[in-house]
């Protein structure tokens, strides 16, 4: 148990993966939640986020990395989904 959730799925995705955003859930109920964590280099720069929140930020960091000059490129960014129970 980690910050009051059970830990029950965890799925890592790089910034090439977008699948993420074509998930639906086909019943409409679903009694898990799911929170995201975004890292650069390993380096963990969000944390806990829901969908949402997700969402916004992900395509906000990848529009960033490609147009700013940073130490980063866009293959250093991913994402871990994790699936918690309510």
């Amino acid at each position: 148990m980690v910050n009051g959730f059970t830990r029950k799925k965890r799925i890592l995705y790089n910034s090439k993966d977008d699948s993420i955003f074509r998930k639906k859930n086909p019943g409409g109920k679903n009694p898990m939640e799911k929170v995201y964590h975004i890292y650069a280099k390993n380096a963990c720069l969000y944390k806990n986020l829901t969908e949402g929140q997700f969402k916004k930020t992900w395509i906000t960091l990848n529009g960033m990395v490609g147009i700013m000059k940073t130490d980063y490129v866009v293959e250093d960014l991913s994402y871990e989904e994790i699936t918690v129970s309510n």
